[in-house]
């Protein structure tokens, strides 16, 4: 990017925060210019790095952790490449600039357990804080794309193959690709090859392979020319090892997904990275003649060894172990990551910020008024991207902004009242609640009305004007872009949906007996009863819901909560035979039960819920239509809007609050079984 183009995105976003990488060492001094706080980020592990400035930096004396040292060739290539990098910073500013320039902290993608010694190394050399970001590798896209190599994986036994890829941006001279082909043919190990050559080179894929190869390989092998979906081949239960060149990225998804290496680094950071691997047990390195060649020999018996030997056993479980120990920190490196930028840009503006639980989400920075601004190389855009996805609501919900976690339709509604007491009509009759809920909620809005003049309280619209220009919700546009459009008018604010904040599932083995239960019922067939946290059925409303389950003749799940302390049988709590008449048809849970999981389930076709935010938000993500019985305070609007846009029908209460059983039943088949509801289980919301 131009120095130029860069000064002008900085004057119109006026970020509160920068990050940048090594490519761009001029950034942080035209950040300091504006008062903005710049953080390197660098897309790579600390190990060379770390010896680099060592030699800059303490000339003749000796690295203090020998293991990682470069030997032979590679030790030779890595002299060479720095006296040549030497010669062409003279007056330039570089890296190490980049560096001493961030503020405060430098980050790095990696993490503890693999680099924790060269992370405290650093850190001393620079004298800031090293702060690991953990491994961004992103989830896997399992889309169709590529299904012959999926397939003829498939066809292969467990850990019996090896995939071979060097990177985009390094090329086998025809000298290693024949050694290379050879390796791979006398380890007698299956594999699948990507082979690729520069751009523009006319190279037909039969002659550069050795005469006859592919013919005697038959189907122990595969070769494809240029790509292939390399995460998804990595995470398939017959891979066994990874022949790679090392680069950083190929690195962390290989201990992410807890495949050993095979290493043949090629240059830069590679020879280090295949260094550091081996050390820690989850590699072993193909050696290179004192000229660089390769020998296919060699590639055969450490390819043999890392994958079907018993020699490698041991390299095969620290693999695994590796992947175990990135499983188990889950996100605790973007937490801390986020806690320093927090923490810097408070000491930089000298704010103070609350701490918050860490949540995900998708919104775009530049929604948020550029609260922190990216400025990255083509290389590292993906791992600049992950960081971001990982942490920035955490980032902007600890940087004094409102953060409201409800629907825009129901504050919209609420803060009409509030300010338009002259009777204006709200604008939207289509989400108007009518009989017992408009009633309730009237006098819901009276009281509270009467509590903040009596007591002379700040109250929501007080709150929602003192914040600052915007205001977050946990809602998308394409769900209530007119209600957020209105409560923007209303408060003379920007409302900014930060969109579906729902967690990733956790797919451990809790509550094994539900999915097993579910596993059993057939595509869309059973309906998921639960009415949150916070709300307790009386004994009738129990007894109408039990009827009218059992008058559907539909499959459910049914959660069922008592208040704390109350002691109560749930057979006592249901009609009398209720759950013999049912029989395998409905399951009946005490207290909780994994919600996300059941509504990902195949068998769900249907969610009979309350209408809770958070529920509405997990239904929609997941795509299961909503059997909505609301009970108070926001769900009546909130079953009113998924009714309006679609993916909903409400059951009636009369005027005084009561369900009836025929009802529920007919509701339930219309949304999970009979025709006149397809267009409600087939709804998209975001169309």
């Amino acid at each position: 990017m131009a120095i130029p183009s860069f000064t002008n995105i900085l004057k119109t976003l006026s970020p509160d925060l920068l990050i940048y990488d090594f490519n761009q060492p001029w950034a942080p001094t035209i950040a300091s210019s504006y008062n903005i706080p710049a953080v390197d980020f660098i897309p790579s592990g600390v190990t060379m790095p770390s010896f680099t400035l060592h030699l800059r930096m303490k000339g003749g004396v000796e690295f203090p952790f020998p293991a990682i040292q470069l030997q032979g060739f590679h030790k030779m290539q890595f002299g060479n490449m720095i006296k040549t990098a030497a010669n062409r910073a003279k007056n330039k500013e570089g890296p190490l600039d980049a560096m001493k320039r961030s503020c405060n902290i430098i980050l790095f993608h990696t993490f503890r357990e693999l680099e924790g010694q060269y992370v405290d190394y650093l850190a001393a050399l620079v004298e800031k804080k090293i702060v690991p970001a953990g491994s961004l590798v992103r989830e896997i896209d399992d889309e169709d794309d590529h299904t012959e190599i999926i397939e003829w994986l498939d066809n292969k036994d467990e850990s019996s193959t090896v995939f071979v890829s060097f990177g985009s941006e390094s090329f086998m001279s025809k000298d290693e690709i024949e050694e290379i082909a050879h390796g791979l043919e006398l380890s007698k190990v299956n594999f699948i090859w990507v082979v690729r050559f520069p751009v523009g080179e006319k190279v037909e894929i039969e002659e550069a392979l050795p005469k006859g190869f592919l013919g005697r390989l038959g189907e122990r092998g595969m070769v494809v020319e240029g790509w292939a979906p390399q995460a998804r081949i990595l995470t398939h239960s017959s891979i066994g090892g990874f022949v790679s060149h090392c680069g950083w990225n190929s690195v962390m998804e290989s201990l992410k997904f807890g495949v050993p290496i095979v290493a043949m680094p090629m240059h830069y950071d590679q020879p280090f990275n295949a260094r550091l691997v081996e050390e820690i047990g989850a590699a072993v390195e193909v050696n290179r003649g004192i000229n660089g060649r390769l020998n296919r020999e060699d590639i055969a018996q450490v390819i043999r060894t890392v994958v079907v030997e018993k020699s490698g056993e041991d390299i095969r479980i620290k693999a695994r172990e590796y992947s175990e120990k990135i499983r188990m920190k889950g996100e605790e490196e973007i937490d801390e990551v986020v806690e320093e930028l927090l923490q810097l840009y408070a000491d930089h503006f000298g704010l103070w910020f609350r701490s918050t639980e860490m949540h995900h989400c998708q919104s775009s920075i530049l929604d948020l008024n550029a609260l922190c601004c990216c400025i990255c190389g083509s290389s590292n855009n993906d791992e600049i991207n992950c960081l971001l996805d990982c942490g920035v609501q955490y980032l902007i919900r600890s940087c004094g902004f409102d953060f409201i976690p409800t629907g825009a339709a129901m504050t919209s509604s609420t803060l009409h009242m509030f300010t338009k007491r002259g009777g204006a009509e709200f604008p939207f009759p289509e989400i108007q609640l009518r009989g017992f809920h408009e009633t309730r909620f009237r006098n819901l809005i009276k009281k509270a009305s009467a509590n903040k003049d009596k007591n002379k309280e700040e109250g929501v619209v007080d709150a929602m004007k003192r914040s600052r220009n915007i205001i977050l919700f946990h809602t998308f546009r394409e769900l209530e872009g007119k209600y957020i459009d209105y409560l923007s008018v209303l408060i003379e604010k920007k409302i900014v949906p930060v969109g579906s904040l729902v967690r990733e599932i956790d797919d451990e083995d809790e509550h094994s007996e539900i999915i097993q239960w579910l596993d059993n019922k057939g595509g869309s067939s059973t309906v998921f009863v639960s009415f949150g946290s916070e709300y307790f059925m009386s004994k009738d409303e129990i007894e109408e819901i039990a009827h009218g389950l059992e008058l559907s003749n539909v499959n459910f799940i049914w959660v069922v909560r008592f208040p704390m302390g109350e002691k109560v049988e749930l057979e006592e709590a249901l009609p009398k035979g209720f759950i013999e008449r049912v029989g395998e048809r409905g399951m009946v849970v005490d207290g909780w039960a994994p919600q996300p999981r059941i509504l990902t389930h195949s068998s769900t076709g249907g969610f009979v819920s309350h209408c809770g935010w958070n529920s509405i938000m997990e239904s929609l993500k997941f795509g299961v239509p909503i059997v909505a019985m609301p009970m108070h305070l926001d769900q009546p609007l909130n079953a009113r809007l998924v009714e309006e846009v679609g993916v909903a029908m409400e059951v009636n209460r009369d005027i005084n609050g009561r369900f009836n059983r025929e009802d529920i039943s007919q509701v339930i088949r219309k949304v999970v079984v009979e025709k006149s509801g397809e267009d409600i289980s087939t709804k998209d919301p975001l169309e």
